[in-house]
């Protein structure tokens, strides 16, 4: 069902906060006219300036000209790790790249897990 968020859910990120300290998303997709579920919730932000990394948690951030969302990157057990293609820090959009992907990563122990899947962190003109 188009516009459907479930409820307790919304359809754009609203921040974290004190009272609020995570941020989750989820994704689905449409084919043809049939909606597929929800994905699986994965965090999207965590106490902190958003898209920051911390001691066990990464972010990294690519931009494209098109609405489709990248190839998750392949990780590396290495701090600070920055794919290729990928960068750091977000840049921001324009007229040319419109949109912006952001994936993160945590880490367990001393183990880093594999990259999220690409959710949309920008899209030019809904500032």
């Amino acid at each position: 069902m188009p516009g459907f968020v479930p409820m307790n859910w919304t359809d754009d990120p609203v921040g974290i906060s004190g009272s609020y300290r995570f941020e989750w998303t989820a994704t689905r997709s449409k084919i043809g006219t049939v909606w597929s579920e929800f994905s699986a919730p994965v965090l999207w932000a965590k106490l902190g300036a958003a898209g920051a990394d911390s001691a066990d948690v990464e972010y990294v951030f690519q931009r494209s000209a098109d609405s489709s969302a990248p190839s998750t990157p392949v990780t590396a057990q290495m701090k600070g790790f920055v794919p290729q293609g990928w960068t750091d820090d977000p840049i921001g959009v324009n007229s040319f790249l419109q949109y912006e992907w952001s994936v993160f990563r945590s880490k367990t122990g001393t183990v880093w897990s594999e990259y999220s899947t690409p959710v949309l962190w920008e899209k030019f003109g809904l500032k």
